[in-house]
């Protein structure tokens, strides 16, 4: 019965922790790509001004910017003709997010644009102290959980199992000096005083039957 109970209330439990880690991972995630994505954009004024007057120094100046963001690896800027004309580049090789891209022409469109190859550790870092937080969170459930089925136990099945003991004995012809649990007010304590009556009305009934059989014979020694 506990481990059905375990089962019951554990499954529950191990779901829904992966989901919410699954779901805090996948918006870590997409908050970390709109974050490049963001940034992108607010050095897409200064890029398209570079490539328009093919101002390498300037150019320069905004990838250095850029790099300066968390996570850029290599920025970059390419012009209408697809000629990198300014690159910047961090000499550490990390896992990459993904590389993203801003289109520096009119109304967000063309071949000249900004690149930005954006590493995956701090969104992993992220990622692992979201679930580093929801592991402690499930443990302390789960403790939570083990300590109510313990209380249950002590508390209900306990009382349940030695009152089921007692009615065997009754069943089987044997006598019980005391119902255990009687002074309690609850439900257990209702069945515990139920049991209580029905063993001395089973005494009563065992003293009459004695009786009864005791004047028999006196009658047949008469």
């Amino acid at each position: 019965l506990l481990a059905l109970v375990l089962f019951a209330a554990g499954w529950p439990l191990f779901v829904a922790t992966m989901w919410v880690g699954v779901a805090t991972s996948n918006r870590i995630r997409a908050n970390a790509e709109e974050n490049a994505i963001v940034i992108l954009d607010v050095m897409a004024e200064r890029a398209a001004k570079a490539v328009a007057s093919r101002d390498v120094a300037a150019a320069g100046e905004v990838l250095m910017a850029l790099s300066r963001a968390p996570g850029v690896l290599v920025a970059r800027i390419v012009d209408a003709d697809g000629a990198v004309i300014a690159t910047q580049t961090q000499n550490v090789r990390e896992p990459l997010l993904g590389v993203f891209t801003r289109p520096l022409g009119l109304a967000g469109k063309g071949p000249a644009r900004i690149e930005a190859e954006v590493s995956a550790v701090p969104w992993e870092t992220d990622r692992r102290a979201a679930w580093s937080r929801i592991a402690t969170l499930a443990t302390s459930a789960a403790m939570l959980l083990l300590a109510s089925l313990y209380v249950a136990i002590r508390v209900g099945f306990q009382p349940l199992d030695d009152l089921a003991v007692a009615a065997l004995d009754f069943a089987r012809g044997r006598r019980v000096a005391e119902i255990p649990h009687m002074d309690r007010k609850d439900e257990i304590g209702f069945l515990a005083r139920a049991l209580a009556r029905l063993s001395e009305t089973i005494r009563d009934r065992d003293a009459l039957t004695a009786n009864l059989r005791a004047m028999e014979a006196r009658n047949d020694e008469l």
